[in-house]
């Protein structure tokens, strides 16, 4: 697909006093999506509108830097500073394999790639170390790597880190369990899923930056899906609990027995979404959003955040106050999402079928009602926030050349001496 810069100020909604002025390069049509999936988008994205907005908040920049083949399931993932982009290509997973239930096998017709991201293309990293064969890409990434699992023949599956640009895999745990759908929270611990080996009961696992290992137990819940925000000490877990579906937030405290050791501790809030859930469900209300970036020198509003989520009943992302959990809705529809990191406007880039727009929150912090604020793109794609400010958003979509093929976009802020 030939790329032409064709500079564009777009005109925007404006339903909450903030307006978003774009210049964007034009893209082609939209493929389907592998199902099951939620909502994902079909048909012509990136529609370009004619009129310029006669004063802006923020300003935004959309460059397309090129296309990646994935395989259609699974999406990319970005590192922490929008630098590379992690790429699972090749046939698809089977659903048991993706969820680490009973009956995985190795994907053996399943490749990672990465790419880096420049200010105009996309360039495929040649691996100095190369990757074994049957790894299927995590759902977290560090400023030095990103995460993988291997489902083993023998039915267990480990978790490794490869190196963006050398390649090569660190095993970070590696033994007869099941360990699974782990993250990185934004101080560095890892928090995983760990069951035995032909056995439902699943355990939520942490092992810290120090390398301590603690396990959550329950009798009565499973855990699946960890989820972090970019606050340190929290951790959320969907979980199954007698067919339901719940979010759980869970503290990460000191260790009072060991020193330099950090641990799960209480359940703060639990809620339920969804009856007779089966796990299918759970990875579909996490499948557009992002996760915790690590902490850094963040803005304090950023770390309080709502955290974000599909909710199957309300159809639509809901944004979850840990503290009493409240939700607030977005749009119909909406199923991807990925939290501002711009100077003052804490808030979320949400994507619907028809648009990808800027949402503020109403008021404070920890307001669970999100406003929609600004269309950025007309029709969707799916955005992935950065820490690095000169590219804070990398977003996403179909391309109109192949069903297996994404198109990359770069989202920036334009100096002063770009105006």
């Amino acid at each position: 697909m030939v790329m032409r810069l064709c500079s564009v100020l777009a005109a925007v909604a404006m339903l909450a006093g903030c307006q978003v002025e774009v210049s964007r390069r034009p893209i082609g049509r939209g493929a389907r999506s592998a199902e099951p999936r939620v909502e994902m988008p079909t048909g012509p994205i990136a529609t370009l509108r004619a009129n310029v907005t006669t004063s802006a908040r923020i300003r935004l920049e959309i460059t397309p830097v090129g296309v990646v083949r994935y395989d259609g399931q699974v999406l990319p993932m970005l590192s922490p500073n929008g630098r590379f982009l992690a790429v699972q290509e090749g046939a698809a997973p089977t659903w048991p394999t993706l969820l680490a239930a009973d009956g995985a096998v190795p994907p053996l017709r399943t490749r990672i790639a990465v790419y880096e991201i420049t200010d105009r293309r996309l360039h495929r990293v040649e691996f100095a170390l190369q990757l074994p064969t049957g790894l299927l890409l995590g759902r977290s990434a560090g400023e030095n790597g990103f995460l993988v699992e291997s489902p083993r023949p023998d039915g267990s599956r480990w978790i490794g880190l490869v190196d963006w640009v050398a390649g090569g895999v660190e095993w970070l745990v590696r033994d007869q369990h099941v360990n699974a759908h782990a993250v990185f929270t934004p101080t560095g611990h890892l928090v995983y899923a760990r069951r035995s080996v032909g056995q439902p009961a699943v355990s939520l696992v942490m092992r810290d930056r120090f390398g301590n290992v603690d396990v959550q137990s329950s009798d009565e819940a499973s855990a699946m899906f960890p989820l972090c925000t970019d606050e340190p000490g929290v951790v959320y877990v969907f979980a199954q609990e007698d067919g339901e579906l719940i979010v759980r937030a869970i503290h990460i405290v000191e260790s009072s027995i060991r020193r330099d050791a950090f641990v799960l501790g209480s359940i703060e809030m639990q809620r339920r979404i969804a009856s007779n859930a089966p796990a299918t469900l759970a990875y579909q209300c996490l499948a557009g959003v992002g996760y915790g970036l690590p902490a850094g020198d963040q803005d304090a509003s950023l770390l309080e955040l709502p955290v974000v989520f599909f909710h199957p009943l309300l159809k639509r992302l809901v944004a979850m106050d840990r503290r009493d959990g409240s939700f607030g809705t977005f749009p119909e529809r909406s199923f991807a999402a990925a939290r501002s990191r711009f100077q003052d406007t804490p808030g979320y880039f949400v994507a619907t079928p028809n648009e990808l727009f800027f949402s503020m929150l109403r008021s404070g912090p920890f307001s669970a009602e999100p406003v929609r604020s600004a269309r950025a793109l007309d029709d969707a794609y799916i955005p992935r926030a950065s820490t690095n400010p000169d590219l804070p958003l990398v977003v996403f979509g179909p391309s109109d050349r192949d069903p297996y093929e994404l198109a990359v976009l770069r989202v920036t802020i334009p100096r002063p001496d770009q105006n």
